[in-house]
């Protein structure tokens, strides 16, 4: 165990990483010195180095802030993004512990500062950037921790506190994910009427969603913000992953996490391949969900026997409209055919 984080001593300069979208800040590296309890009070000079991750928050100045494109919600792109560092902070604060580390893995906070978040250096142990490695066993062990991720919070969001762009205070988004529409104004003003009334009819069908199948969503669960570390022992049909930032943790249907993941991966969709990656992250999801014993609201069914196939195809298929939605308003990419195509077969199923 770590010594209190207010006796470590920083060695060296931090060493920038990134910067943070838009100008909002930067990502760094910074080493710290320590000496164990014993070596405290013995005066001995045996220490220990740690290697951390400093996430610094520091919002462009007004002159600097690139303007939202249809200027009729003015800010609405810098309040968003604003709103989004206080949620991270609130998740790691709140809602991630040792106990669901030992699940889905993510970095440990050493310490808060007023605009900075000091945490645990995951490279350490987990090698490799997703999106340098992304291969089979990668993509199913993103969807492995997203499974275990819906499944720890399945149920659990309806007393957490939650906030929008414009009001509310520590907490969660009240919906999750960063493409959701009542957030995308700017992007929603130059869609098509068509695709304006999808867009709508989409979102109204998602927010009719039962709570019973309500969860977290990561929110941005692409490649960039996972690190693999590859099992090199045997033939594992799937990789261990850590994953980071949390900005646009919210409430909503985990098939949100799972569309974006497959169709920006980069790893290259295909119907088999999809088929092959739902049904691991199903079995991944029930298997979360029966451990946990998750129950409904009478305490007498488990959710995993509600949960269904058929309820997470749905799911997944309103998904995919809906991520389409934002991308014809943002810019295509990742997988964006082979969206365009799969979402016309499911507008004309649904006769939407």
């Amino acid at each position: 165990m770590n010594p209190p984080f207010e006796t470590w001593i920083q060695t060296g300069s931090d060493r920038q990483l990134a910067t943070l979208w838009d100008g909002f800040g930067s990502i760094t590296s910074r080493l710290y010195t320590t000496k164990d309890a014993a070596s405290l009070i013995s005066g001995a000079s045996a220490s220990t180095q740690i290697p951390t991750i400093v996430k610094r928050i520091q919002p462009p100045s007004p002159s600097k802030r690139r303007l939202t494109a249809h200027r009729s919600t003015p800010n609405e792109s810098f309040a968003r993004k604003m709103v989004s560092y206080k949620v991270e902070r609130y998740v790691y604060e709140t809602l991630l512990s040792a106990e669901t580390r030992l699940l889905f893995r993510t970095a440990q906070v050493y310490s808060f500062t007023s605009d900075s978040i000091i945490m645990e250096d995951l490279s350490a142990l987990f090698p490799l950037p997703m999106d340098e490695c992304c291969d089979r066993a990668s993509v199913k062990g993103m969807l492995r921790w997203l499974a275990l991720f819906h499944a720890w919070f399945w149920g659990r969001t309806r007393d957490m506190p939650k906030r929008n762009v414009w009001s509310g205070a520590k907490g969660v988004w009240e919906r999750g994910c960063y493409w959701e529409l009542e957030t995308r104004g700017a992007e929603f003003s130059v869609l098509s009427d068509d695709w304006k009334r999808i867009g709508r009819e989409v979102h109204a069908m998602l927010e009719r969603v039962p709570a019973q199948f309500l969860t977290l969503c990561h929110g941005d669960a692409k490649t960039e913000n996972c690190l693999v570390r590859k099992e090199v022992e045997g033939d594992s049909e799937s990789n261990e992953v850590a994953m980071f930032d949390f900005q646009y943790v919210g409430v909503g249907v985990g098939m949100k996490d799972v569309v974006y993941l497959l169709c920006t991966s980069g790893f290259g969709m295909t119907r088999d391949i999809e088929e092959e990656m739902l049904q691991w992250y199903f079995e991944c999801l029930q298997d979360g969900l029966k451990k946990r014993t998750a129950t409904v609201d009478d305490g007498t069914i488990s959710i995993w026997e509600l949960f269904t196939r058929e309820v997470m195809m749905d799911h997944y298929e309103l998904c995919m409209i809906d991520w389409l939605r934002f991308m014809l308003g943002w810019g295509l990419w990742g997988d964006s055919g082979y969206v365009k195509e799969r979402v016309a077969e499911i507008l004309k199923k649904r006769d939407i």
